[in-house]
């Protein structure tokens, strides 16, 4: 991992004169025009300030299933802020009319490519494109990628991209027409359980060991510590529990109590309140004798909660606080008849033993035919 890599993960964005074209704004490329497919694209080097890019932003989120927290524009307002300060942040939109079909958010690295920001904490980065003429969407896109002002692209790398929410076919009918070619590497792993209708179906679809064991867990913290599931959905709540979710965190020490205090606490501040109004976050908290004993941070969506970080108290460590917390929260989301538990990226080994399924994650790059 490179050094800007890293300090990009603590929201330290250096700029650069060679990033930073003079002809950005003087070059004769328009940043708005109209695309070969009658479509409408716009080149955006700061965020937006029409309120209306948001409004048609969140309402195409709406309209795709697998949309998620990682894609609102309140969590990539907040990834992006560095790079704003550093002019190296760029924002693509394709619409029609006044409806808005595809959103690509960007950063500038040197020799003229670009990548979508926040791969380190976004899990799930796909583009958003409306399924309305998606064809069309790509083909504008990537044409508009040759006509960026101010720079030559030479290739853009799409991180953590799913295959079932990227078109493919679409990318590479247009891109060798563009001169591009497309490469797909797998570049992770992600964990998520199939849930049933019922906590008992769930259980059964365990292994006998692991379903013996989390019986225990739950029944023992149960009925000798009180265990009780909070959710926090509220600003004022939501904000109280990150507050002490990230305080564990910052206890179990290492790079994830590093992480905590340098890149998630100041992240969460900026996100928080915009993703509590919009339903996107929420905070699954365990009491376990009466105090808060662990902290599981959740991204509902469509699908099913996506829980992106937990923590717990190491002096309850006895009670096995992160397992019945999970199963706590499963439950809760067999209630509300979610048909997933997205336990995101990484390969612990505890994600196995509550029975989830491995789907890679792909990192997809157009590169210039030289």
């Amino acid at each position: 991992m490179q050094l800007s890599e890293k300090l990009s993960y603590l929201g330290v964005i250096l700029p650069s004169l060679s990033l930073l074209p003079s002809s950005w704004r003087a070059r004769s490329q328009s940043r708005r025009f109209v695309t070969g497919n009658g479509l409408h694209a716009h080149w955006h080097d700061t965020w937006p300030e029409d309120p209306q890019v948001e409004l048609g932003w969140d309402h195409l989120i709406r309209t795709r299933e697998n949309a998620t927290a990682f894609h609102s524009p309140v969590w990539q307002h907040a990834l992006g802020r560095p790079f704003i300060r550093a002019g190296r942040y760029r924002l693509l939109t394709i619409r029609e009319g006044t409806d808005l079909l595809g959103v690509l958010p960007l950063q500038l690295n040197p020799g003229g490519m670009l990548e979508t920001p926040g791969s380190m904490i976004s899990d799930y980065l796909d583009p958003l494109i409306s399924h309305r003429r998606s064809d069309a969407v790509w083909a504008s896109l990537l044409e508009a990628l040759n006509r960026a002002p101010g720079m030559d692209v030479s290739q853009v790398v799409l991180h953590n991209a799913r295959m079932e929410c990227t078109d493919l076919n679409a990318i590479s009918s247009t891109a060798l027409e563009e001169g591009f070619e497309v490469i797909t590497e797998e570049t992770a792993q992600t964990a998520c359980i199939p849930l049933a209708s019922t906590w008992d179906q769930y259980l059964t679809r365990l292994g006998g060991h692991n379903r013996k064991e989390v019986r225990r867990k739950l029944r023992n913290a149960q009925t000798k510590a009180n265990a009780e599931l909070v959710i926090a959905q509220t600003e004022e709540d939501v904000l109280a529990a990150l507050n002490t979710v990230f305080g564990f965190m910052r206890q179990a020490g290492g790079s994830k109590g590093i992480k905590a205090r340098w890149t998630f606490r100041p992240l969460f501040k900026r996100v928080a309140g915009g993703l509590v109004r919009s339903g996107k976050l929420k905070v699954y908290m365990l009491r376990l004798e009466g105090r808060e004993a662990a902290g599981l941070i959740s991204f509902p969506s469509k699908q099913g909660p996506l829980l992106w970080a937990a923590g717990f108290d190491l002096e309850m460590s006895q009670w096995s606080p992160s397992i019945v917390l999970f199963a706590l929260a499963m439950q809760q989301a067999i209630a509300e008849g979610a048909k997933y538990f997205d336990l995101l990226r990484g390969q612990q080994r505890y994600k196995s033993e509550l029975g989830a399924v491995n789907s890679p994650i792909y990192r997809i790059t157009l590169r210039k035919f030289a």
